[in-house]
């Protein structure tokens, strides 16, 4: 039940990013097929590299168990393998569609942060990713435990590594949205503010002023 839950909780979250990629590409002026294209290949070469890749750094269990290889449903990716992945789908689609990789990824990095929002909450009620388990002697990381669970069900204090994960998610989509909404506005004002006034060329001041010949 618990696996559902975080499976839905996932799903959620790559429909809500698949939503902010599809109005952002709009800001970009970018075909919505050709963005809902490159999420889905950021999604599936993102999902299979990071399967390889956490096979590969758990091969003295697999290599006994290859069935499971295979078998994404059970869980197990390495996120930067993902995001790696995630960056070659979304480049094939941007190769095969003639755009601009930089335009597509801009559509999809809000996107990305969504998801990521999503997973760690989905880690927090499934109990994967759990944080370092805390002890009284630890002064310094005492006061942050909370009562979480672990993969196996096992409550103890712990480091809320999936609340952190998700807090920053949240902060990293937000400012990724207001840049784009604002920020670019923003940066010309103050940049303007801060341009050094440069004396115009006395030649280009006599063209401009006959007068003054």
């Amino acid at each position: 039940m618990s696996f559902l839950t975080y499976r839905l909780i996932l799903s959620a979250g790559v429909g809500v990013g698949t939503l902010i990629a599809l109005a952002c590409g709009a800001r970009r002026n970018l075909p919505r097929t050709d963005v809902f294209d490159a999420v889905l290949g950021a999604a599936v070469a993102g999902m299979a590299i990071g399967r390889v890749a956490y096979v590969a750094l758990n091969w003295s269990y697999f290599q006994t168990h290859l069935l499971e290889a295979a078998q994404l449903w059970r869980g197990g990716l390495w996120a930067p393998a993902v995001v790696a992945g995630a960056i070659l789908g979304a480049a094939v689609v941007a190769w095969q569609r003639r755009l601009d990789l930089r335009d597509v990824l801009d559509a999809l990095a809000p996107a990305a942060a969504a998801v990521a929002v999503a997973a760690w909450l989905g880690c927090l009620q499934r109990g994967c990713a759990w944080g370092l388990e805390l002890w009284p002697h630890q002064t310094l990381l005492w006061p942050l435990r909370v009562e979480l669970p672990d993969l196996y069900g096992l409550v103890a204090p712990r480091l809320p590594v999936q609340i952190a994960g998700a807090a920053w998610s949240g902060v990293l989509l937000a400012v990724s949205l207001l840049v784009k909404r604002r920020g670019r506005g923003a940066i010309v004002a103050i940049a303007g503010r801060f341009r050094p006034a440069v004396e115009r060329p006395k030649r280009l001041e006599r063209f401009t002023n006959p007068g003054r010949l």
